[in-house]
């Protein structure tokens, strides 16, 4: 399969557009002392379309790890995440720290489980799946201490009769599928029916947020068993997939491949 070949551009991927701010942002204080991102300078929108089929959008905001430099950054490139609201009454949007965090942290739970079973990385699953004999078996979130049931004798009990008792992959495999649903459904993501120019209808999810655009990004890069790297030249993030970009790329563009290719050549003489 194709990138984007079932849903033919992600997220309405030709349709969807965000915009970021050209003042850039910054942070500010709310009335009850909480951080808050805002538009600074000029607050004028410049409108793109982001790619779901190059950037990894979602690891570039795993990366801000919740670091208030960093998400200043990341929003100078691509705005609001999309749960901007209106701050103590004042005309003026901003968005909470604590979504960010948030946000980041759920990319670092899908990430590390999605990672953990492309790579077999047993260690890692024993870490995040435990068994309570045939009670029940538990999700321990990395980064965090909060148990969570994912399935026992009285919640899902079928999920745990399907399992064999102290199997690690299908537990993990569950929760996977769990965790990326309940943040969509959180980003409210609808989907559309549209004509492809084969005259044949077509289904597909649509956000309205940025941050609903990466959750789905993330979605499909697992549905199609996609990877991802830091760019040797840029080091922004970006996809690799079957049939698509090969293994072996080591940068995300053409643009700089040749940059580091001149780079190169100058350092020779």
């Amino acid at each position: 399969m194709k990138f984007g070949e079932n849903i033919d551009g992600l997220a309405g991927c030709d349709r969807f557009i965000w915009s970021v701010n050209r003042g850039g942002y910054t942070w500010t204080k709310s009335e009850t002392d909480k951080d808050i991102l805002i538009e600074t300078g000029d607050r004028r929108p410049r409108w793109y379309h982001p790619d779901n089929k190059s950037k990894a959008y979602f690891m570039e905001l795993l990366d801000t790890q919740g670091n208030p430099d960093a998400i200043v950054e990341f929003a100078n490139r691509f705005g609001f995440l999309g749960e901007s609201q209106i701050i103590d009454g004042q005309k003026v949007l901003g968005e909470y720290v604590e979504d960010w965090q948030n946000a980041a942290q759920g990319i670092f739970e899908i990430t590390t489980l999605y990672d953990a079973l492309r790579s077999d990385k047993k260690q890692v699953l024993s870490e995040l799946i435990q068994w309570d004999g045939k009670k029940s078996v538990l999700y321990n979130p990395p980064g965090t201490d909060k148990l969570r049931i994912v399935s026992s004798t009285d919640y899902r009990p079928l999920s745990m009769l399907r399992w064999q008792q102290g199997d690690l992959v299908e537990p993990a495999k569950d929760v996977l599928s769990l965790l990326i649903t309940e943040f969509m459904q959180q980003q409210r993501i609808s989907a559309e029916m549209i004509w492809r120019q084969n005259s044949k209808p077509l289904l597909r999810p649509v956000s309205t947020t940025l941050l609903g655009f990466i959750w789905l990004q993330l979605a499909q890069v697992m549905e199609i068993g996609a990877t991802y790297r830091h760019c040797k030249e840029c080091e922004d993030w970006f996809l690799i997939w079957e049939g698509g970009r090969p293994a072996s790329r080591k940068y995300c563009s053409n643009t700089c491949r040749s940059r580091a290719y001149r780079r190169n050549q100058k350092d020779k003489h």
